[in-house]
């Protein structure tokens, strides 16, 4: 059984009409016995790895097979969000920040137009695992004006499995496992505001505890995505050996063309005037077009603030 509580507090924050980054999505609508999917996810993957930062979900539904092992997991559910965009019935489908695509999965323009765009949103996760359940917190604050409502669905998904598919397929990633909720229409705070959303979910024995993460998604009433975020795999897992703040890694550094980050973190880096250089959540950050320099980087781990030195030179 699924537990939600919800509460709402403000931030005594100065008033802001910044904007951070929206994070692109792809939702992925797959299955392990589907060949053609087989052929297809390699080009999406490779596409997704070369563009970086893109958030991957992949759900399994039962059709056109439902003796899939993840769609026989929790079926309902998977074909819940695939009848959500009306395309239940053939796989491998894909789904971009909310708009439903037919573009190859190789086309090197698939995120193109979703780069660079801004959010009023700012959206941070952690997850707790214990014993019998996994608890997430998700804090979603309105940094500028715009939308007064969205649409929220909030997921976990297991980072990655291994399992020899009848498909061929052998390493399957970012494989959803169950909602805390799905587009649930709520109010969306006030700028400058936040809402603390909790949740607790029973855990199941198949989920291996050190690939489980949970994952946010707001969007409007047409699906237009307004962001997403998701937390770090193993956040405050109890017994799992938690990342500290101080075992976070930059890489490389000097940083040239693109830094990458350990993990998945809510970013902002500043140049020493303080200006805001860029903004959002993800595990990397392309510093190809900034000047040379010194800058700071600022990263939220495991709820722990960490500023470090990030010198670009090209």
């Amino acid at each position: 059984m699924k537990h939600i509580l919800l509460s709402v507090f403000s931030l005594l924050t100065l008033a802001s009409t910044a904007q951070v980054q929206k994070a692109i999505v792809v939702e992925h609508f797959t299955n392990s016995r589907c060949g053609i999917c087989s052929s297809r996810n390699p080009a999406l993957f490779t596409n997704i790895d070369n563009t970086g930062g893109v958030m991957h979900i992949a759900y399994h539904p039962s059709s056109p097979y439902s003796s899939c092992i993840f769609s026989q997991h929790n079926s309902s559910e998977n074909d819940a969000r695939t009848n959500h965009y009306g395309i239940y019935g053939g796989t491998p489908r894909i789904v971009i920040n909310g708009d439903v695509t037919n573009k190859s999965f190789g086309d090197n323009t698939l995120f193109t137009q979703y780069q660079g765009q801004t959010s009023e949103f700012d959206v941070r996760m952690q997850h707790t695992i214990t014993a019998d359940s996994v608890l997430i917190r998700l804090v979603v604050e309105k940094v500028s004006s715009g939308a007064s409502s969205y649409q929220l669905t909030v997921g976990l998904a297991e980072d990655t499995i291994n399992y020899n598919a009848p498909n061929g397929e052998d390493l399957h990633r970012n494989v959803f496992r169950e909602f805390a909720v799905h587009d649930q229409m709520e109010t969306a705070p006030m700028m400058n505001d936040s809402i603390v959303y909790t949740y607790k979910i029973e855990r199941r024995g198949a989920w291996n505890p050190d690939a489980i993460y949970a994952y946010a998604l707001l969007q409007e009433s047409n699906d237009d995505l307004l962001q997403a975020g998701r937390s770090m795999k193993m956040s405050n897992s109890v017994g799992l050996g938690e990342m500290s703040a101080d075992d976070f890694r930059v890489y490389p550094v000097p940083a040239n063309d693109e830094v990458k980050f350990d993990k998945f973190v809510h970013y902002r880096l500043v140049d020493l005037t303080g200006k805001v250089m860029a903004e959002g959540f993800s595990d990397r950050l392309n510093v190809s077009s900034m000047p040379e320099g010194l800058y700071l980087l600022n990263v939220n781990v495991q709820g722990s603030e960490r500023t470090l030195r990030l010198p670009v030179v090209h």
